[in-house]
Order: C-alpha cells, then sequence, then structure tokens
C-alpha cells in the first residue's frame, strides 16, 4: 500500500569538561499515514475453458483452409477467440461456459455451424462443424461473353437480399448462401437480370452454380424487368433462338 511521511526534528545540549559544546541531534521520526482507500478493482474472469474442435468444410467435404472462425452466441455476441482453420480445415476455439454456436464469414454474412446455441460448453460439446456453401454464378453478355466486376446479390422468395460478390475477369463470382431458396441478380441500366425463378436454387444442395445473362436489349424485353428479370442460360437460349 502506498504511504506518505511526515518528518519532526529535535535538538539536546551536551556538557563535557567544564565546555559547553553544542550538539545538534537530528532524530527522523517517521510516522506512516495511509492514502485514501482506493476503489477496489473486479476482474471476472471464466472459472472453466473450454476448446471446441469446429471443422470448416465446403459442401463436398472438403476443408477449407484459412478460414477464421469465432464463436458466437444467440444475440450474435461474439467471444473473444479467433483461430484460423489448418490445412484439414480444424480450429480449437477458446469459449466461456455457455450456449454456443460457431460462424466464419462468407462475403458479407456469417455461415454457422447449427442452430442458435446448439453447442453448450463445457462438456458435452466438443466439437462442430461449419459448412461452407458458396454457389458458383457466372455473368456473361449476350454474345455470351464474360462480364467483369459485375455484382451479383442473392436474393430469396420474398426479396430480401442476402449478400453479395463480385465476378472475376472470367465473369464468376462465388457467393455464400444460408440455407433456403435463393435466386441471384445483378443490375445494368436501372434492370435486374435474374439467373432464374424465385427460389430456383436450393440449399442444402443440389444447386451448385447459377448464370446471369445481360443484353444489351434488356429494357425492350418485359422479361428482363423488375424483381422477376431474366432466364437461365438454357431458357434465354430457348426462347432467342428457338431451339
Amino acid at each position: 500500500m502506498a504511504t506518505s511521511e511526515r518528518h519532526g526534528y529535535g535538538s539536546g545540549w551536551a556538557v563535557a569538561g567544564g565546555a559547553i559544546a553544542l550538539a545538534i541531534a537530528t532524530a527522523a521520526c517517521s510516522v506512516k499515514t495511509p492514502d485514501p482507500a482506493a476503489p477496489e478493482l473486479t476482474v471476472v474472469r471464466s472459472a472453466v475453458t473450454s476448446s471446441v474442435l469446429v471443422t470448416v468444410v465446403d459442401a463436398d467435404g472438403n476443408p477449407r483452409e484459412g478460414a477464421a472462425v469465432r464463436a458466437v452466441d444467440a444475440k450474435w455476441h461474439f467471444g473473444e477467440d479467433v483461430e484460423y482453420t489448418d490445412g484439414d480445415g480444424h480450429a480449437m476455439v477458446a469459449v466461456d461456459p455457455g450456449a454456443w454456436r460457431f460462424a466464419t464469414p462468407s462475403g458479407d454474412i456469417y455461415l454457422t455451424s447449427g442452430e442458435p446455441g446448439h453447442c453448450v460448453t463445457p462438456r458435452p460439446c466438443t466439437e462442430a462443424t461449419i459448412v461452407v456453401t458458396e454457389i458458383k454464378v457466372t455473368v456473361v453478355d449476350g454474345d455470351f461473353n464474360p462480364v467483369a466486376n459485375q455484382a451479383v446479390e442473392a436474393v430469396d422468395a420474398d426479396s430480401n437480399y442476402d449478400n453479395l460478390a463480385l465476378t472475376d475477369v472470367e465473369g464468376h463470382a462465388m457467393i455464400g448462401v444460408r440455407r433456403g431458396a435463393w435466386r441471384f441478380v445483378a443490375e445494368r441500366g436501372g434492370i435486374l437480370f435474374s439467373s432464374g425463378p424465385d427460389g430456383h436454387c436450393q440449399i442444402p444442395q443440389p444447386c451448385r452454380v447459377a448464370t446471369i445473362v445481360i443484353t444489351d436489349g434488356a429494357a425492350r424485353a418485359p422479361l428482363f424487368s423488375g424483381r422477376r428479370a431474366g432466364l437461365t442460360l438454357e431458357s434465354y437460349l430457348m426462347t432467342r433462338y428457338r431451339l
């Protein structure tokens, strides 16, 4: 405990051999007084910290290396620990006692290991798996040339937009989606071009790929206007060339 000190000084006379000698004796008298009491600091630590083995795989069961993994509770409060998967898709994530699930980012969303709170720690929960469901969306123009740097969005059957990705130089975009029924749209000139009808891409798979065709004559084609815009590549070919 920090202290402060106050010092007092005294003087005395000494007589020796008929001569009076003045001797000044200084005696340090220390009186300790405590500082005002400091407020108590409360540190809360978990009594038990568990480690959960989280595996991240793609829709085919292949491990995903380098995926960031965090624990999240039912209110989307994240745990402190952030781990990255190794070559086998594994990450050991430390969590406090509670009900958790685990999440990894995919574009603008998080893909999770299950329902909120499905992993209760400490035991019985020791393992969890995140399946990263990503759809390969190809965007081409009316001559089937790839369209690069095109924003592609996932839209559910109620027209709720969920995730976004940009196409590469080959016109491909990998876009993560949660469980549900989806289609994919790309906006060009104020018109939405769609990969197909509402909910045509079902997750979990079988849906793996989707195609969006953007045409120059879209403004004159009712099929390509509004939220129900566009056709699949196969339907577009049949309509345009009467196959």
